[in-house]
């Protein structure tokens, strides 16, 4: 994860699933969908771990760049932050 993610120190464990990544900036972004690790080879949940969170953010990254064009500045800028 830290190659591909670098801003990524920490993710979220709840109910034997990861939820959330977190930045260095301490910053908490909720996956799309949690990522299941319970019964699950390290290797396979790690691969899942980052589709998804590739996926997260493309998602993120595009509701941004729709709203830039539809918002007022300040309020793009509210609604995204980072």
């Amino acid at each position: 994860m830290k190659t591909l993610f670098d801003g990524i120190v920490a993710v979220t464990f709840k109910d034997d699933n990861v939820t959330h990544m977190h930045s260095k900036e301490k910053e908490i972004v909720d996956l799309m969908k949690p990522v299941k690790t319970a019964r699950t080879e390290v290797e396979i949940w790690l691969k899942n771990l980052t589709e998804i969170m590739k996926e997260t953010v493309k998602k993120i990254l595009t509701a941004g760049q729709k709203d830039y064009n539809e918002d007022t500045r300040k309020d793009w800028v509210l609604k995204h932050p980072g």
